[in-house]
């Protein structure tokens, strides 16, 4: 999906995502579809993983 996003979007400079932290499976997605982690966040419902994936780096992907 992100690739889609940035294939579609040429002004959009990264992808970002919240999975909760506590889903290790998801976060270990993320790390393999290019995202990095980036912070901890407090969100209303959940403790999140801030994922980023930023357009500069997806030609390593």
């Amino acid at each position: 999906m992100a690739d889609l996003v940035l294939m579609r979007r040429p002004s959009c400079a990264r992808v970002i995502a919240e999975p909760d932290i506590r889903n290790t499976p998801s976060i270990a997605a993320f790390l393999t579809a290019g995202f990095r982690f980036s912070a901890e966040i407090d969100l209303l419902d959940k403790r999140a993983a801030l994922m980023v994936r930023d357009r500069s780096l997806r030609h390593l992907l």
